[in-house]
């Protein structure tokens, strides 16, 4: 047989060979990357909840995950409960990085956080803000009240990186944390509630005062923080036909 650059084993053939095992490691390296990503998350903050857990008198795993954020004080919220008891706040993390101002989101590109009471549908361990889990933006109530239905938004994250459009993010380091917190309470769904604020007290009035276009709606989300301060139990919430946020059984 004759070798020669163009024949079945001349150089065209083993650098076409090289460049197919160059992008075969790089894919490989790039998937155990992103495929570890959970397992790193364990071996930096497993301790670290653990310990919170324990500091809650929590169970270690914690069966029943609750978040709530509220805008204007930059916060993230993590509750747990154990056998359908009160809930126990298991860790405050300060938001890193969030657009938009104060109301709800309304349609794609308006940069808004949205606000209301949403839950986390999905998990994303490979994704371009480290770990990312998602929420059901929009909900029934977006549907209805959204601006463009054509295109009332979707992708909302609670995410790692400090980049945000419409997303909390929370820095890698600390979406770790709250990654394998989440993971516990994946079976039955976590709640997400979403508010401006901290729905009492005078920096709320203020804040009422400066924002008269939201306070209808306002006074449906305060009545579902409320029950949560003085029962520590998630309220159950339906959406009327018109888009309102109810309590069950109110």
């Amino acid at each position: 047989m004759k070798f020669t650059a163009n024949g079945p084993f001349g150089t065209k053939f083993w650098l076409r060979g090289l460049l197919l095992l160059a992008t075969m490691l790089l894919a490989w390296k790039s998937m155990s990357q992103t495929t570890d990503r959970v397992a790193l998350a364990r071996q930096h903050k497993g301790a670290v909840v653990a310990k919170l857990l324990k500091d809650a008198k929590l169970p270690n795993p914690c069966p029943s995950i609750f978040f709530r954020a509220f805008k204007m004080e930059g916060t993230l919220e993590i509750w747990g409960s154990a056998k359908g008891g009160e809930y126990r706040l298991i860790q405050t993390y300060t938001v890193a990085k969030q657009s938009g101002i104060a109301g709800p989101k309304r349609q794609e590109g308006d940069g808004q956080v949205p606000e209301g009471v949403y839950t986390i549908n999905r998990f994303n361990p490979k994704s371009s803000y480290y770990l990312s889990l998602g929420l059901d933006y929009p909900n029934a109530s977006d549907l209805i009240r959204t601006a463009n239905k054509e295109a009332p938004g979707s992708d909302i994250f609670i995410h790692g990186n400090t980049v945000s459009i419409g997303c909390l993010a929370m820095t890698d380091p600390i979406i770790e944390e709250i990654y394998l917190l989440a993971l516990m309470g994946k079976a039955k769904g976590i709640p997400v509630h979403i508010f401006p604020a901290r729905m009492k007290g005078p920096r709320y009035a203020e804040l009422r005062e400066a924002n008269s276009a939201h306070l209808g709606f306002w006074d449906e989300l305060q009545p579902i923080f409320l029950a949560f301060e003085k029962t520590r139990r998630v309220p159950k919430v339906r959406v009327t036909p018109s888009g309102a946020y109810q309590i069950v059984g109110s």
